[in-house]
């Protein structure tokens, strides 16, 4: 049957759809080792940087991964300690989280400026509970745009479409379709985000084309320079989830 991502396969048995998880913990964090070199190998040969915001929990568990990204030059943001739904915590449970995130950044010489909710979930208080801990910015809203001020610490809004739209597409129409839209934010300026699996045997191309389109820089570039547009990697989150919800439907 064929691949769908790397890191698991479909196949059909007994008249259904069954689930082949090929490495059962790096398909929990959504980090394979395989498509995250390949990022950083597109990086390298383009001579751009990306923002990764990592969970603390793959800073615990493969440390030398998270060194090998800041070691090509590459902005390491926060994407929680553990990749859990942050409209659904209470205030302290979430700064407790986010102190445990940057302590687990902190053990590998890294100082964290900005944050990711997991699942793009979040209270307003996100906002204030982020500059307390120390975060100088917060990437979390659903929309299109540079990066702006709420309560003295900035937002770096995503601009959709999202990587996982190109998931159940219905032929090279459709991928250019997303690619020309990908495109014209990167023209426009803002954050795109990503997750590892963009960068694998499917999808590898669709990704160099727009690094190659125009070159984008960190989040925290874009922020002090005001232009540009910023390629953000998802790093530890539960992406392969929404994947399946989308293949099943």
């Amino acid at each position: 049957m064929k691949e769908v991502i790397d890191f698991f396969k479909v196949e059909m048995k007994n008249g259904g759809l069954r689930f082949i998880i090929k490495d059962f913990m790096m398909f929990l964090t959504s980090s394979p080792r395989k498509e995250l070199d390949e990022i950083l190998r597109i990086a390298k040969k383009h001579n751009c940087k990306f923002t990764f915001f990592v969970v603390g929990r793959v800073c615990d568990s493969d440390p030398e991964l998270v060194k090998k990204i800041a070691e090509g030059g590459h902005e390491i943001a926060s994407h929680a300690y553990n990749h859990v739904d942050y409209s659904k915590l209470t205030g302290k449970e979430i700064e407790e989280d986010l102190r445990k995130s940057i302590a687990s950044l902190k053990k590998l010489g890294i100082k964290a400026r900005g944050f990711r909710p997991p699942y793009l979930l979040f209270k307003k208080n996100i906002y204030s509970i982020s500059k307390k801990v120390g975060f100088s910015y917060v990437s979390g809203l659903e929309k299109k745009g540079q990066p702006f001020k709420i309560n003295s610490i900035y937002e770096a809004p995503i601009s959709p479409p999202f990587d996982w739209e190109l998931i159940g597409i219905k032929g090279e129409k459709d991928r250019k379709k997303i690619m020309h839209t990908w495109k014209k934010q990167a023209e426009a300026g803002g954050v795109l985000l990503f997750h590892p699996w963009i960068a694998g045997r499917l999808f590898k191309k669709e990704f160099e084309e727009l690094v190659s389109f125009k070159t984008p820089i960190k989040i925290e570039s874009l922020i002090n320079k005001k232009k540009g547009y910023s390629i953000s990697i998802d790093v530890g989150g539960a992406g392969v989830f929404s994947i399946i919800k989308r293949l099943i439907k």
